[in-house]
């Protein structure tokens, strides 16, 4: 149960400070993506299982919020990302910064090409001008704000699993 609260805790702060009018953490039109940052450490810790529900939920919620007109498109891709990284469960250990910062780098960057490759229909010019402005500097900011989050998280995945 505390790890379940503890999980609804995270995911609804990372939620609340990204769906933010207030763009806290903007830099150029860029902030990091904490809901997948928060994916990202999920899946790795949990597994598939975890990862692919935390992922769909996740996803879904996104698209409420930030995307009615491709609703069911951001819990796709997080699926799929809770999914491929929870399947590393184990295989893929995070201890340094520069590890941690590749990993996150890498996945949201492949997110974001994935998501903006059927936002825009495979039509080429606006999917490679917002690849460039948006996805490359996003993916450097969320690489940065998550391999340092990944620290305050193992910290409360340590909590929230320790013997009551």
């Amino acid at each position: 149960m505390r790890k379940f609260a503890a999980t609804i805790l995270i995911v609804v702060a990372a939620l609340s400070l990204q769906m933010s009018p207030l763009n806290i953490g903007e830099i150029l039109g860029v902030r990091p993506d904490l809901l997948l940052i928060v994916l990202i450490y999920l899946s790795l810790a949990e597994g598939r299982k975890w990862g692919s529900v935390s992922g769909f939920a996740i996803g879904f919620v996104q698209d409420l919020y930030q995307a009615p007109d491709q609703l069911g498109l951001n819990a796709l891709i997080k699926v799929l990302v809770g999914f491929f990284l929870g399947s590393l469960k184990g295989r893929i250990y995070l201890k340094g910064l520069s590890e941690r910062w590749a990993i996150v780098f890498a996945v949201c960057f492949a997110h974001d090409l994935l998501y903006y490759l059927i936002y825009f229909s495979f039509r080429f010019p606006p999917f490679l001008s917002t690849m460039i402005r948006f996805a490359l500097p996003g993916a450097i900011y969320s690489a940065t704000v998550g391999s340092l989050l990944f620290i305050l998280l193992d910290r409360l995945r340590m909590w929230r699993t320790a013997p009551t």
